[in-house]
C-alpha cells in the first residue's frame, strides 16, 4: 500500500474505532477523533452557533442540531445565502456535533452559508431508519424555516462524509420520491452506499488505515439490524441499489484510494452521470478514509477541503 508522504506521520496517531462494540467504545473514539480534527473549543469570529431541536425525531423530543450562522452578510444588493446540511461520518455507529464541529464552522465562515449539522440517532440502538429520519426532518425544517434563517431554500445542499454521505444521498433521493425539500447540490465524500461489499474495494481493503473491509461489514449489521431476512434492503438505507438515479441534484463525490468504500464511491458517480446527473467526481491518490479530516493540516487534506468549499460555494452562489 502506498501513501502519500503527508498522511505517514499520522498513521500511529490514527483513531481505533471498535465497531464490535459500539457503546462502550464511542467516548473513546469521540476523544480521539476531536483532537485529531482541532474541533476543541473551535470558534471564529465571523460565525455565532447554537444547539437547538428541530421539531420531530424519537419521542417527540426533537432532533438536535447545531446550527451555524454567518454574521457578515454577502456581497451584493439583496441577495441571500444559501443553505448546507451537514450529516457526520462514523460509520452509523459513532460521531456526533462536536466530531464534525470545525468543518461545519469553516464552512459557514468561508463559504457565508448557514449550515445545519445533524446529531442523528445511531445504531445499533437506533438503526435504519432512525438516522435517515432524522436527517429528513432536519432537512424538512430547514427548508420550512429558510427565510427566518435568512437563505435562499432553492439553494439548499445536503452532504457529508462516510455514513454522513450515504445518508446525504439518501435525502436526495427521498426528498426527489416524496416531492420534498428542494435539494439543489449533493456533497458526497467517500460514501458509504452499497450494503452488499461486492466491490473489489469492498473485498480487497482488509488492511486500510481507519476503515477497512471487517469495518464496514460490521457498520451494515448495525445499521441494517431490524431488516429482517427476506424483506430485503431498500435503496433509502443502500442508495447503491437504486434502479432510478435520473432528477437528482448536482453532486460533487470524492473517494480514497486505499477505502473500502472507494469503488462503490465510483460507480454511483457513474451512474449518476449516465442518468443525466451533472457530477463531478474526484478520487484521491495514495489516501485513507477521512484523510482530510484526519490530516487536515497537512497540504494534501487542505487541497481537498479548499475543493470541497469551492465546489460547495459554487453550488450555492450560482
Amino acid at each position: 500500500m502506498r501513501l502519500h508522504s503527508d498522511l505517514l506521520p499520522f498513521l500511529d496517531d490514527l483513531p481505533d474505532t471498535d465497531y464490535g462494540d459500539p457503546p462502550s467504545s464511542r467516548a473513546a473514539s469521540r476523544a480521539r477523533w476531536v483532537a485529531a480534527t482541532g474541533a476543541v473549543a473551535a470558534t471564529d469570529p465571523r460565525v455565532k452557533w447554537a444547539d437547538i431541536a428541530v421539531p420531530g425525531g424519537a419521542n417527540r423530543a426533537g432532533v438536535p442540531v447545531r446550527l451555524y450562522e454567518p454574521l457578515k452578510p454577502l456581497k451584493g444588493s439583496g441577495r441571500k445565502r444559501g443553505g448546507y446540511l451537514h450529516l457526520h461520518g462514523g460509520g452509523y455507529i459513532q460521531g456526533d456535533l462536536e466530531t464534525d464541529h470545525l468543518r461545519a464552522l469553516q464552512f459557514a465562515a468561508e463559504i457565508g452559508c448557514t449550515v445545519i449539522s445533524v446529531q442523528y440517532r445511531l445504531a445499533p440502538e437506533d438503526p435504519y431508519p432512525a438516522a435517515l429520519d432524522d436527517c429528513y426532518e432536519a432537512l424538512c425544517w430547514m427548508a420550512a424555516s429558510a427565510a427566518d434563517l435568512g437563505f435562499d431554500a432553492a439553494r439548499l445542499a445536503v452532504g457529508g462524509q462516510s455514513a454522513g454521505g450515504g445518508l446525504a444521498a439518501a435525502l436526495a433521493l427521498l426528498a426527489r420520491d416524496r416531492g420534498g425539500p428542494h435539494v439543489a447540490f449533493q456533497l458526497l465524500l467517500y460514501p458509504a452506499l452499497d450494503d452488499r461489499q461486492r466491490t473489489l474495494s469492498a473485498r480487497e481493503m482488509s488492511n486500510a488505515p481507519v476503515f477497512d473491509s471487517r469495518k464496514n461489514a460490521l457498520m451494515w449489521e448495525h445499521y441494517l439490524a431490524r431488516v429482517k431476512p427476506g424483506d430485503g434492503v431498500d435503496y433509502y438505507a443502500s442508495p447503491a441499489r437504486a434502479e432510478d438515479l435520473s432528477r437528482l441534484p448536482p453532486a460533487y463525490v470524492l473517494t480514497c484510494q486505499h477505502d473500502p468504500l472507494r469503488d462503490e464511491g465510483i460507480v454511483y458517480a457513474k451512474r449518476m452521470m449516465e442518468a443525466g446527473v451533472d457530477v463531478e467526481l474526484r478520487n484521491a491518490a495514495a489516501t485513507f478514509h477521512a484523510f482530510d479530516s484526519l490530516a487536515s493540516t497537512t497540504p494534501i487534506a487542505r487541497q481537498a477541503l479548499d475543493e470541497q468549499r469551492r465546489k460547495l460555494h459554487e453550488a450555492l452562489t450560482l
